[in-house]
């Protein structure tokens, strides 16, 4: 018990590759704001914080960021922090999570070990000699949280003799009141009152397949409609998509807003919400749609 008489708290640390913007760092943002009373939230960026780090930092979470560390000795030092920080449950979020979180985590003698699947299983996730190791790392977790049946389905396929070890925690949304009235935020964003605004939310990389969005949207725009789309997030590739979109001859048509935190405000200013991604687990940004 404390000097005040209560319960000690209950130590959790997420274990994320980074804590910039995206789908797997917004969850975690979630966890924290969210957790009971009783518990205090660690987050741990392995290689690089950001604006979600400095979110949960904001909600109370203790955070750290082992950046710059080679693999021995980022691990040596996750597992220092796990007993420096008595951390009671780790949860370690996607395959680099995992594979340091997972180890470091059993290594530090911490009761309870869990990993979280953001995403469907593709081949060559991570690196060629992930799923070899996947199959150790299942085995020292006592459970695998995945974040929808799709994403748990995909897993089990592959790892059968685990399957009791994998659990579906839906993802799930906050309930959005927009900030303003839908005209005052459309006006904010520069939109045309009486054409319709196409609205796609997230990290600018490969998976989110924006290249092919890019494509469709330049046949509406070739077949006379007054539409305009609307493209939250950053990443990698947006210089690239930008180049496109002035190769396809839409530039005018495209508001680039870089990454937003105010998702639920953007959804209300647009008429159509659009997922035009390769791979999803359940996206959050569709969810809030």
């Amino acid at each position: 018990m404390s000097a005040a008489g209560a319960p000690p708290a209950l130590r959790v640390l997420h274990v994320v590759n980074a804590m910039d913007m995206g789908g797997a760092e917004s969850v975690v943002v979630e966890h924290v704001r969210h957790a009971s009373p009783g518990v205090q939230s660690l987050v741990c960026a392995l290689n690089g914080g950001g604006r979600a780090l400095e979110t949960v930092r904001s909600l109370g979470a203790r955070t750290f960021d082992l950046a710059g560390a080679g693999p021995v000795a980022r691990l040596a030092r996750l597992r220092a922090l796990m007993r420096a920080e008595r951390v009671d449950v780790v949860n370690a979020h996607n395959p680099t999570g995992t594979l340091y979180g997972v180890p470091a985590g059993r290594w530090a003698g911490v009761p309870a070990v869990f990993r979280t699947e953001h995403t469907i299983h593709y081949p060559r996730r991570h690196s060629g000699a992930y799923p070899a190791l996947e199959v150790v790392l299942t085995a020292m977790c006592d459970r695998v949280v995945c974040v929808c049946e799709a994403v748990r389905a995909s897993h089990t396929r592959r790892l059968a003799w685990a399957a009791e070890r994998f659990v579906t925690v839906v993802n799930g949304v906050a309930e959005h009141r927009p900030s303003a009235p839908r005209a005052v935020l459309r006006a904010a964003l520069g939109l045309e009152p009486g054409a319709p605004a196409a609205l796609a939310l997230g990290g600018m990389r490969m998976p989110k397949a924006f290249d092919v969005l890019l494509e469709g949207f330049a046949r509406v725009v070739r077949g006379g409609s007054p539409a305009q789309l609307v493209m939250a997030g950053d990443g990698a590739l947006r210089a690239a998509l930008e180049r496109q979109a002035g190769t396809l001859g839409i530039a005018d048509r495209v508001r680039w807003l870089g990454a937003r935190t105010d998702g639920g405000d953007l959804v209300e200013a647009c008429d159509l919400f659009v997922v035009s991604s390769r791979r999803e687990g359940l996206s959050l940004s569709l969810l809030e749609a």
